[in-house]
């Protein structure tokens, strides 16, 4: 039983550790990420309900593997313009970074997402489209 005395502590957080994970959301830019982190922020928020570390670490962990997966999501041409012929459904579609020469990209791939002109070399090679 607990008393008025003990009070449930969160587990500590830096300002190093967020403000590290913002910038790393910032720089590779995914959704599917932004999910992870939004689970770990809710689950910290709620820590004194549920009192189990490990589902915040897993979701933080979760986050970090995110950012370095060869798929994202897209939610309303986030990631850049689609060309070539949609299908319905869910479905993979290929992510093109730089000055793209569309008729080729579209002979190579069938269909495909250009996520602008510079790229950092982190960014996902397969988009996870719903039409």
């Amino acid at each position: 039983m607990e008393t008025t005395d003990q009070k449930i502590k969160r587990p500590k957080v830096t300002i190093l550790e967020f403000f590290l994970a913002v910038v790393l959301l910032l720089v590779f830019s995914r959704l599917l990420a932004v999910g992870f982190l939004l689970l770990a922020v809710m689950l910290y928020a709620l820590y004194p309900l549920h009192r189990h570390r490990r589902w915040f670490s897993i979701a933080y962990i979760a986050f970090c593997v995110s950012l370095l997966l060869p798929v994202d999501i897209d939610v309303a041409g986030f990631h850049g313009s689609h060309y070539g012929i949609r299908k319905s459904g869910p479905w993979f579609v290929r992510l093109v970074k730089s000055m793209t020469n569309t008729q080729r990209c579209i002979e190579k791939y069938g269909e495909f997402i250009t996520g602008g002109c510079v790229g950092t070399g982190l960014e996902p090679r397969w988009i996870f489209v719903w039409d």
